[in-house]
């Protein structure tokens, strides 16, 4: 049977492991990738195709880890607001609703990054996100690497969602005494609510 190997069978996660202590071995002490390919029993050309992405394998795995975590939250609050026979607060409305589409946000903006500089509203929608996402606050440390668009984007919705957010957080710090979500806040959908004249 050819193809890849089953999740099961595959060592790349073991072996990125193990190029993760290395890489963090000082220079002097850690062993060649060569030495280290024959200690693993696997080849010196698979290491060094490892570590070329193991940055990028790293910082999937954190996003990864991080939605795994929101979501068994999320599910956590439903169940518990179900169970009791209310609705969810404000605050648990913005640990179900909003961390797992901001955490999926920072990473569409993370792999935008990898293909060219980010706009500044962009940044600013990170530093508005950096205070409870470690994943928002790496991409502005890395905002001179990356580099910062001078023109304004031409597609906004990375901005209408951190207006949203905004705004979420806006309706939170005015209801959070009360404990209930407010008028509009349901379930995943911000109602928009205008008036006509």
């Amino acid at each position: 049977m050819s193809g890849r190997k089953p999740e099961a069978e595959s060592r790349s996660a073991e072996l990125r492991q193990r190029l993760i202590v290395w890489k963090q071995m000082p220079a002097l002490l850690r062993p060649s990738l060569r030495a280290l390919s024959r200690e693993l029993g696997t080849s010196h050309q698979l290491l060094e195709h490892y570590l070329d992405g193991l940055e990028e394998w790293q910082a999937v795995e954190r996003y990864r880890m991080a939605k795994q975590r929101a979501q068994e939250r999320a599910r956590k609050i439903e169940a518990c607001a179900a169970a009791e026979g209310r609705e969810m607060t404000i605050r648990e409305c913005c640990d179900v609703i909003i961390t797992p589409g901001v955490l999926d946000q920072i990473e569409k903006l993370r792999q935008q990054a990898k293909r060219g500089p980010l706009h500044s509203a962009e940044f600013k929608i990170l530093e508005i996100w950096a205070k409870h996402f470690p994943a928002a606050q790496e991409l502005l440390d890395r905002r001179q690497e990356i580099g910062v668009k001078a023109k304004k984007p031409s597609c906004l919705h990375h901005i209408n969602l951190g207006v949203e957010v905004i705004l979420m957080t806006l309706a939170w710090r005015i209801s959070q005494r009360r404990g209930a979500v407010p008028d509009g806040i349901r379930r995943g959908h911000v109602a928009a609510k205008t008036k006509r004249s």
